[in-house]
């Protein structure tokens, strides 16, 4: 993440789980999916900034 936007990080967030009915794979090397199709939120999980989200998640955020 760019420097000049580590102070975003301390506004509010969500995340959200979302009915997997119609995602596909896009390819076997990422973990990444897609949907054509609308999906429906099943439960939204609100954070008081960015940086208790990514914690939760264990994501590591490299800031250059």
């Amino acid at each position: 993440m760019p420097k000049k936007y580590k102070n975003k990080l301390n506004h509010k967030c969500s995340m959200y789980e979302l009915e997997n009915n119609t995602f596909k794979k896009i390819n076997m090397r990422t973990p990444e999916y897609y949907s054509i199709e609308p999906v429906k939120v099943v439960k939204e999980i609100k954070f008081n900034s960015c940086y208790k989200c990514l914690k939760k998640y264990n994501v590591i955020l490299k800031i250059i």
